[in-house]
């Protein structure tokens, strides 16, 4: 990927993510008008592999730039957008009745992620798209929980122990509460189109902490995904939330995870314009600066499993057909030799993390 065409998306996503009533960057409008069909063509796999087409179609409609894009990013957007509205608007549905039933079990779980945030964070149903259903359940409700999904006819599906309907393709991703979760203040919310249904869900210092554990954790398996960077970078700025360091810190049992949550806000204020409110405004000056390319780059390595030796095995069994691409995009020219410079720099790229112990440095109430 050219220099110009990470500026492209650089720039449409700084227009996507400008605040309601306020006015892009004029530069940045202009590199979306101008860009060419090849500047999108090659842009558009990487939108597609983060899930960020129907974001990018409502704001670029939005600000009525569409009809500046060439046929094809037109339709790509377009189509990504009408298939999130869709599949969000089933997902939406079906949460509503496993809520209704998990609690006639006396199970009352707590909805995470993409379920709760797409409302509250991004401009409509269809612009943030959901692949699963998050729900967290305590252990003693752990049993009963998978009784209901597996009489509902859902089974097990690898790699990431979801629940996977075969017949309608609908997933739950069943977490269990560990200790230190367990902790965490929930509160009640009410999602649009499920007014009935009250919903529990990590107050926003604890849903913050919990997405950046869970960027940090698959960051090193699959690569970044910028829609969890999104998620996390959106959240932050919200100066209604509530956010502080020292609840930050106090729902938090993973140093590692905080400290990455830093470096993914400085990112979001460096490359996408989005400030973190001011609480947090102070723990991000001095956080490593991530940058878009390497995003972009280590999204494309980790999905084939770089720098171990099975990423040459996945590469050259592709290259022989023996196995399909499974959603990987192929590595650019350069980005072997710096995802190497990469692992040479920043172990995150190289090996899960076992979930460091709380630290004794940890800042209370005094030192903020």
């Amino acid at each position: 990927m050219t220099d110009r065409t990470i500026d492209l998306l650089r720039a449409a996503l700084r227009v996507a993510l400008v605040p309601s009533g306020a006015e892009p960057d004029a530069a940045d409008v202009s590199l979306v008008s101008s860009a060419g069909e090849g500047e999108w063509r090659r842009l558009l796999p990487d939108v597609a592999n983060h899930r960020l087409g129907p974001l990018l179609w409502r704001a670029l409609r939005s600000r009525r730039l569409v009809g500046r894009l060439p046929v094809r990013a037109r339709s790509e957007l377009e189509g990504a957008h009408r298939g999130t509205l869709l599949a969000n608007t089933v997902l939406r549905q079906f949460l509503a009745r496993l809520l209704e039933d998990l609690r006639a079990r006396g199970v009352e779980p707590v909805v995470t992620k993409g379920a709760v945030l797409e409302d509250w964070l991004y401009p409509e149903l269809g612009t943030r798209p959901m692949l699963d259903l998050d729900v967290t359940v305590d252990a003693a409700d752990e049993a009963s929980a998978i009784e209901h999904l597996v009489a509902q006819g859902f089974r097990r599906h690898a790699p990431w122990a979801a629940f996977v309907h075969p017949g309608s393709g609908m997933a739950v991703d069943l977490h269990v509460a560990t200790p230190s979760a367990q902790g965490r203040a929930t509160r009640t919310i009410e999602v649009p189109g499920m007014a009935e249904v009250q919903v529990q869900s990590w107050e926003p210092n604890a849903a913050l902490v919990h997405l950046a554990a869970h960027l940090d954790k698959h960051t090193r398996v699959v690569g970044p995904s910028l829609l969890w960077v999104l998620d996390i970078v959106l959240l932050a700025a919200r100066s209604d939330a509530g956010l502080s360091v020292e609840r930050l810190w106090g729902a938090s049992r993973d140093d590692g995870a905080l400290d990455f949550l830093w470096e993914v806000l400085r990112f979001g204020r460096d490359e996408l314009g989005v400030d973190p409110c001011d609480a947090l405004a102070g723990s991000v000056e001095s956080a490593r600066a991530l940058s878009l390319p390497w995003v972009l780059r280590q999204r494309r390595l980790q999905r084939w499993g770089f720098p171990r030796p099975r990423f040459y095995v996945r590469l050259a069994a592709r290259l022989l057909r023996l196995r399909p691409l499974d959603g990987r995009l192929w590595p650019r020219p350069l980005d072997l030799p710096n995802g190497w410079i990469d692992s040479m720099v920043d172990r995150r790229t190289v090996a899960p993390r076992s979930p460091q112990p709380a630290s004794s440095t940890r800042p209370t109430s005094s030192s903020i």
